[in-house]
């Protein structure tokens, strides 16, 4: 049997809610109810939500602007491509260890992500 856990903290990372989901639940699904659960059983005013690229997505951030909540995650390759493509980011930022950048109304710190020895740098090839 599987099951995902909904684990929601303080600021602290001390425990206020664990909700148990079906197995096959994608964490997605899972978003809208954690927003409705901090705003109005815990009265939570501002916000901000950790989660990764599957989590947060277009329509959880719009129901996180319901609220005065905000939110921390990852952006994809293509998404990064697009902010150099508009001149948002520039190669230079990946070659330090991190850098920040605000466009239009986001904040996006940067460095770059390591896995398996691979580079994701997003430069191209020379």
């Amino acid at each position: 049997m599987q099951i995902v856990v909904g684990l929601l903290c303080d600021s602290h990372g001390d425990p206020l809610s664990i909700e148990v989901f079906p197995g096959n639940t994608g964490d997605a699904s899972t978003f809208f109810s954690q927003v409705k659960k901090l705003a109005h059983r815990f009265g939570a005013e501002s916000v901000t939500l950790v989660g990764d690229r599957g989590m947060i997505k277009a329509p959880q951030i719009a129901a996180l602007s319901e609220h005065d909540f905000h939110y921390i995650t990852a952006i994809t390759k293509p998404q990064i491509e697009s902010l150099i493509v508009r001149g948002a980011f520039q190669y230079s930022f990946f070659d330090e260890d991190l850098s920040e950048v605000t466009y239009e109304t986001a904040l996006f710190s940067i460095c770059v992500e390591w896995r398996g020895g691979r580079d994701l740098n997003p430069r191209p090839p020379t």
